[in-house]
């Protein structure tokens, strides 16, 4: 029982405690290898990463068989310290023993970091199958398969893990974000609700609160959730991400630039961050920046952000006049993320450019439908209706008024005001 009580407390990262449970499982003077293995966590998470390696590594070399409980604390710990190919040896080693499921869930975890999801999913697969009841595997596993854009299997995952442990707040939120990734936005708001009810502090779920409140056009309730996720934890550069795409639905591009600049200083490899900076303004997008969005469109690790790449790239090839390269581009996007406005309102854009107007309103009306916070959608689609019937100028009308809403100062606001009595004269039945 002191051994079950140290993990707990190792896991919990209560490290006095965690000690003091250990200390009890000695008999004759001597703490059982699952004990060496929780302290030695112990000594590397309070800055003795060196003695915890020595003593696992002493105790690696004494031992008459592999000890799964050694193998999985030093690669923890060297993943820790940032010798990656040690880790990963070390997690490999942990998974020939067919009784364990750490170092499985290790290896995929590490590799979902890295950027590989591809590659994490056979790890995964083999801790949920080991045990069922990880919630840790299910976590990582579901992510893995929601970032290949394999979203109904990532969904199934989560939902395995809420009906295993139907109290786990993670469990209720990850279910949430999957149906967030399929478009099940009043699905994903039930189960987020439930989250954030056992527990508020949760970054991912306050970022998930915001994608869903700006689904909703609720852009004001949507940057209150980002503002309590930057709060929660200062240096995470997916919020400062969620925040410059907050700040460019209003048309801010100085706020939206200073936290795109933000996410890539906490992560240099930051691709919503390096997509980002490009997304604020397009059209003077570098050849360097537009060789970037074309590598991250094919190569980002998780579809949305692919999307995102790839219709950052069609708006500054179209921009710069290849409006063949562009249309490829934005059809990409959309492929990759039909679920994402940005998508739906760069090819919006091309086919206006291309004169396919009917075509192009409906992809602007979708961008408006899927994000109908987004001043530039609303302009975008108003700009499309105002040459056409009666009664698309009524709604063109309708339009201009929500974008000067949303973004009052915005640099287009001036000849949105100067157009509007025009409008009215040609749709006199529009109120």
């Amino acid at each position: 029982m002191a051994l079950v009580r140290g993990e707990a407390a190792v896991r919990l990262k209560d490290w006095k405690r965690a000690r003091a449970e250990l200390a009890r499982t000695q008999v004759a003077g001597r703490v059982p290898v699952e004990a060496v293995a929780l302290l030695a966590l112990a000594d590397a998470a309070e800055g003795e990463a060196d003695k915890a390696v020595s003593v696992l590594e002493r105790t690696q070399a004494s031992s008459k068989r592999p000890r799964t409980e050694v193998s999985v604390a030093l690669g923890k710990i060297n993943w820790q310290r940032g010798v990656l190919d040690q880790a990963r040896a070390q997690f490999e080693q942990a998974m020939k023993d067919p009784r364990d499921w750490e170092g499985a869930c290790a290896l995929g975890r590490l590799l979902l970091s890295k950027g590989a999801p591809e590659k994490a999913l056979e790890p995964l697969s083999i801790s949920v199958q080991r045990n069922g009841s990880h919630g840790e595997s299910r976590h990582a596993f579901s992510r893995a398969l929601l970032a290949l854009g394999r979203g109904e299997d990532g969904l199934r995952q989560a939902e395995a893990w809420l009906q295993e442990n139907p109290a786990s707040a993670g469990a209720a939120r990850d279910v949430a974000f999957a149906e967030a990734q399929l478009g099940r936005v009043k699905e994903a708001e039930g189960h987020l609700q439930r989250a954030l009810q056992r527990e508020s502090a949760d970054v991912d779920a306050q970022r998930l609160r915001a994608q869903l409140a700006f689904a909703k056009g609720d852009v004001r309730g949507g940057m209150q959730a980002l503002e309590k996720a930057n709060h929660l934890n200062p240096k995470d550069p997916e919020t400062f991400c969620a925040i410059g795409r907050g700040f460019l639905r209003q048309l801010n591009a100085g706020q939206a630039t200073k936290a795109y600049q933000a996410a890539v200083r906490e992560d240099p490899d930051s691709v919503c961050g390096h997509v980002g900076q490009v997304a604020v303004k397009p059209s003077a997008a570098s050849p360097k920046a537009r060789a970037q969005l074309q590598s991250l469109s094919a190569q980002a690790p998780r579809i949305w952000d692919r999307s995102a790449a790839s219709a950052t790239l069609a708006r500054a090839l179209l921009a710069a006049g290849a409006i063949k390269e562009s249309r490829h581009a934005a059809e990409q996007a959309v492929e990759q993320g039909g679920l994402i406005g940005e998508a739906h309102a760069s090819l919006g854009s091309v086919l206006r450019r291309q004169k396919e107007d009917p075509r192009a309103r409906e992809e602007l009306a979708r961008a408006v439908q899927l994000d109908p916070g987004d001043a530039s959608f609303r302009l975008a689609l108003a700009d499309a209706l105002a040459g056409g019937s009666e009664a698309e100028v009524a709604r063109a009308l309708v339009e201009y008024q929500t974008f000067l809403r949303l973004a009052p100062r915005a640099p287009e606001a001036a000849r949105v005001k100067k157009v509007l009595p025009t409008l009215k004269k040609k749709a006199p039945s529009a109120k």
